[in-house]
């Protein structure tokens, strides 16, 4: 690629940049405690690594983690270890961390990685998604507040507005309301689930037959697997006479129709169905329920 790859030193460079000037907002501006500031944020890049990590490796269809650096320690340490004032100033950050199924780190990775295929650089396709986060920000305040004011935020009673505009307060008020001790017994038990995943790599690294993966391990936790285990079973099932029996020649030739099974769902189901209803102002079959 040459000249088309970003350097890592201008990559650590910039992370280490954005994450100064992450801790001396909510430090200067939102009141949170350094410790604290410094918990939260690298808890959830880990989070957000991890996250890329299982999408660019494993392929999860989704992510829908509900994990959030502050009520994991929290639910370890006590609520009394971080201070009301501290866990008052945490709250507006709730909506990280409420659920990464719209995580944008994957979705970035991956376009990278057709931009690399189609012989394009880091630089543009980083610039484009840098334009893209900045329209859809200022696209999606402006339709929040489109429809706030046109049709009311509580008068659809599916809406999630209200629920979530309250939940990021909830945990707060229960925290300071009712503190809970320090349960130090939570700590083994995510002591464990590292080692037990670390394990998991290091038997699939040390032998090829090994069928586990530890993505498919942290992935199982996941409410939406519930709605998708069966048909990643069907592919499963599929797949592997595909690819034992008929070998690479043969998965390259079915590959193209069960990539135009996923567009197709995406084109009509994702897409124009929803703009059938939109237009003409009627409910349609959702292909996908959330």
């Amino acid at each position: 690629m040459g000249d088309r790859r970003i350097p890592y030193r201008m990559v650590v460079g910039t992370l280490i940049a954005g994450l100064f000037v992450l801790l001396v907002f909510a430090t200067n501006v939102m009141g949170i405690a350094l410790p604290s500031a410094l918990l939260f944020f690298g808890g959830y890049l880990l989070l957000v690594f991890s996250i890329t990590r299982m999408r660019g490796e494993f392929g999860v269809p989704v992510h829908d983690f509900r994990i959030s650096p502050t009520r994991l320690a929290v639910g370890i340490a006590g609520a009394s270890s971080f201070g009301e004032a501290n866990l008052i100033a945490l709250s507006p950050l709730f909506w990280l961390c409420r659920s990464q199924r719209g995580q944008p780190m994957p979705h970035a990775l991956e376009g990278m990685a057709l931009g690399e295929r189609r012989g394009l650089g880091a630089p543009p396709v980083l610039a484009a998604l840098a334009v893209a986060a900045v329209v859809s920000t200022i696209a999606g305040f402006w339709v929040m507040l489109y429809i706030g004011h046109a049709y009311g935020m509580g008068v659809n009673p599916t809406s999630d507005a209200i629920y979530l505009g309250q939940k990021e307060f909830t945990y707060t008020t229960s925290w300071v309301g009712f503190p809970q001790p320090a349960q130090w017994d939570r700590l083994w038990g995510l002591v464990g689930g590292f080692a037990f995943t670390v394990t998991l790599l290091l038997l699939r690294h040390r032998f090829l037959w090994w069928p586990l993966h530890p993505a498919g391990y942290a992935a199982s936790s996941m409410r939406f697997m519930g709605l998708l285990w069966v048909p990643m079973l069907i592919a499963w099932l599929i797949k592997v006479p595909i690819t034992r029996y008929g070998g690479y020649k043969l998965y390259e030739h079915c590959y193209p129709f069960f990539l135009g099974l996923i567009l197709g769902e995406f084109i009509i189901g994702g897409a124009l169905w929803g703009l059938v209803g939109t237009i003409g102002k009627f409910g349609t079959y959702y292909f996908w329920p959330y």
